[in-house]
């Protein structure tokens, strides 16, 4: 095998100089130094909507070195910094020689020390400060980087699959992922205001303060598994400590899921078939990743008046990389990473544990010879699901709360009481996000190799699981828009290595784009100039935890100034309110704002000029 051929598939590391750590360290330490000489960038890129914004703000030339250059830097580099301590990891211990799967499993294992580290500085300093989280961390990624270069230098196999050419060009996308998200997304990911679902998902993130396991606002506040908030949490709370309380952190995880979504499709793809995607096979996967993202971005919410990129589209991409990653690891024979990652979709989803049945399903019908991996693989992760859960939900939340979880893992079930037969409009939810051609595609069945096979046996099993309930939301079927691109390209690897199917997919994304588009781009920001006009004098947004709760406690006097939208007739009539008005209210605004609201205690007096609801 020669190290340019980018149709050949490396089936085995090489040992390593110790060259590459020692420039990948060069590398860390740059990285190191930018996010925490940039670290506060993204705060006043947030600030920019204090001074006024233009009607279609995504082009904004009077601070164009701040938002389009040194805010990039800063998300890119923290980006490089969550992945650095799984990536000496993988590299140290595992045996992958394709980029995209190291990737995957550097999120994974960068993820497990983010929860690891967290949890560790709340049980002994919950005061610490984000000197303390940047400082620990940066030691965990030289300590991890060690480890490897110590591997390394004692001529242990380690992985290095960036020795490739084909590797080595893919490196500059996966670089550029971050960078686009900001670049492209910056509106909304810094001054759309945040909705209830955003406002949530913010919160949850800070919960990470004060409390061991993330905690919702209301009643004690426990989660239960499968809900999918408690893996959400760690992402947003790297980018708090990082960057502060600002709409972004809730919403940047998505430039952190990105790449590890695109590695696992990449991974998934490739293996077991003839050649690798080329450059611009490539490409095109990754601009149907793109298609996906801009989908769920513009078109999928619960709130009345516009969607918010923190949920469901940075939740629903990383449900989405957990289908696809468990899937190769499945088919690659790595079972404690199937484990690892089965268990992980069960947390970030509560039908992650239907997503894995029906994989495994596909694999017992479509590849019979596998069919002993399933017996014993499938009933090692319900096992270790149920064991889970049982110490959880059943054991821990009750013994440190009294009680049961706030929104425990069975409120799913609630959607299938009422059913739809005749909602033939859902298979556009499938096939549009995408791009069109994959899915239209997938019918030609005995042109698919068995693990596309198997593939769509559990997209068509998802979907219709989905498709009957009267009330779902596009974003239910997320990992059936990005199945169908797998299915697709594994089909395009065995078939032709010209450029049809490129140019068709790339056909089909963008008359997907142009279905997609919404009625108008425009930023959102009702919310915050109502919460600008408010005064709220309980508690301290950034103070200690008592202090901070006591705040919490009283958003429900806000329902008094504006009804929640459960009690609304007509939202477009009537302006709905919401806790997360809470927000802007105590957070920094512009200067000569009039006060119109103010909540305080019963007992204070009423100010001069106020009437008392």
């Amino acid at each position: 095998m020669t190290t340019d051929d980018p149709t050949s598939t490396p089936d085995r590391p090489e040992r390593l100089d110790a060259r590459a750590p020692l420039f990948w360290g060069l590398a860390l330490v740059a990285a190191a130094g930018a996010a925490w000489l940039l670290r506060d960038t993204p705060s006043a890129t947030a600030a920019v909507a204090l001074e006024g914004l233009p009607a279609h703000p995504y082009l904004v030339w009077r601070q164009a070195a701040l938002l389009y250059l040194l805010t990039p830097i800063a998300v890119l580099s923290t980006c490089v910094l969550f992945y650095a301590p799984g990536l000496h990891l993988t590299l140290a211990f595992s045996g992958d020689a394709t980029g995209s799967s190291v990737l995957l499993k550097a999120f994974v294992a960068g993820l497990g020390c983010l929860v690891g580290w967290t949890s560790l500085l709340t049980l002994i300093a919950p005061t610490a400060g984000q000197g303390l989280f940047v400082v620990g961390w940066v030691a965990i990624a030289a300590i991890t980087w060690g480890l490897w270069f110590y591997r390394v230098q004692r001529q242990h196999p380690t992985a290095w699959p960036w020795r490739h050419r084909v590797e080595r060009s893919r490196v500059w996308l996966y670089l550029s992922i971050p960078v686009l998200v900001v670049v492209m997304l910056l509106p909304i990911l810094f001054w759309q205001d945040l909705n209830a679902d955003g406002s949530e998902a913010l919160e949850i993130g800070r919960s990470l303060r004060w409390f061991v396991v993330p905690r919702f606002l209301d009643g004690n506040g426990f989660i239960g598994l499968g809900i999918g908030m408690i893996p959400m949490a760690y992402p947003v709370h790297w980018f708090d400590q990082w960057f502060g309380s600002i709409e972004a952190a809730a919403r940047l995880p998505l430039a952190l899921y990105l790449p590890a979504l695109l590695a696992a499709a990449v991974a998934l793809i490739e293996i077991a078939r003839p050649r690798r995607l080329q450059q611009r096979e490539f490409g095109t996967v990754f601009l149907g990743l793109a298609l996906f993202v801009f989908v769920l971005a513009f078109n999928a919410s619960y709130d009345n008046y516009f969607a918010d990129l923190s949920s469901p589209t940075a939740f629903e991409a990383f449900t989405v990389f957990t289908v696809l990653a468990a899937a190769y690891a499945f088919w690659a024979g790595e079972f404690r990473w199937f484990l690892a990652l089965a268990l992980l979709g069960f947390i970030a989803r509560p039908t992650g544990v239907l997503l894995v049945a029906l994989l495994a399903a596909g694999a017992a019908w479509a590849t019979p010879t596998l069919r002993g991996r399933v017996v014993r693989w499938l009933p090692a992760a319900l096992f270790l699901w149920i064991g889970v859960f049982l110490l959880y939900e059943k054991a821990y939340v009750p013994w440190a709360s009294g009680g049961a979880a706030g929104y425990g893992s069975g409120s799913i079930m609630d959607r299938f009481q009422y059913l739809r037969f005749d909602h033939v409009a859902k298979l556009a939810y499938a096939a549009v996000p995408a791009g069109i051609v994959p899915a239209v595609a997938c019918l030609a069945v005995r042109r698919l190799d068995p693990i596309g096979r198997a593939l769509l046996v559990a997209a068509i099993g998802y979907f219709a699981v989905f498709y009957f309930p009267a009330f779902t939301n596009l974003h239910h079927f997320a990992p059936v828009m990005i199945l169908p691109v797998v299915i697709y390209w594994r089909a395009a690897l065995g078939w032709t290595s010209g450029p049809w199917p490129t140019l068709a997919a790339a056909a089909g994304i963008l008359v997907a784009f142009g279905i997609s588009m919404p009625r108008h781009f425009e930023v959102n920001q009702v919310m915050r100039r109502i919460g600008w006009a408010t005064e709220y004098r309980i508690g301290a947004y950034e103070g200690p935890g008592a202090a901070y709760r006591e705040g919490v406690d009283a958003q429900g006097a806000l329902y008094a100034l504006f009804r929640p939208e459960w009690e609304v007739p007509d939202p477009s009539k009537e302006q709905v309110g919401g806790a997360h008005h809470w927000y802007y209210a105590v957070r920094p605004k512009p200067d000569g704002v009039s006060i119109n609201y103010i909540v305080q205690s019963s007992e204070a007096t009423v100010p001069d000029d106020f009437q008392l609801v």
